[in-house]
């Protein structure tokens, strides 16, 4: 690791420092485990959206032809 005398050769370690910092504040907020089921139940869903949607529909359909 070399030395480093300029402190505007140390701004993009200052940057990467303070994203790092704001993921790690992210991660330790309350609703982060909430952000994480949304994120995977939207993995999952997102490849198969057109088939939900018909899916769905079919369903509404049948329901409102048999009532």
């Amino acid at each position: 690791m070399k030395h480093v005398d300029s402190p505007f050769t140390a701004l993009p370690e200052l940057s990467l420092l303070r994203e790092h910092m704001r993921r790690c504040a992210h991660a330790r907020s309350p609703l982060h485990p909430l952000h994480c089921a949304a994120e995977a139940i939207d993995a999952f869903l997102a490849p198969r959206f057109v088939t939900t949607l018909a899916l769905t529909l079919v369903i509404i359909a049948g329901a409102s032809l048999a009532l």
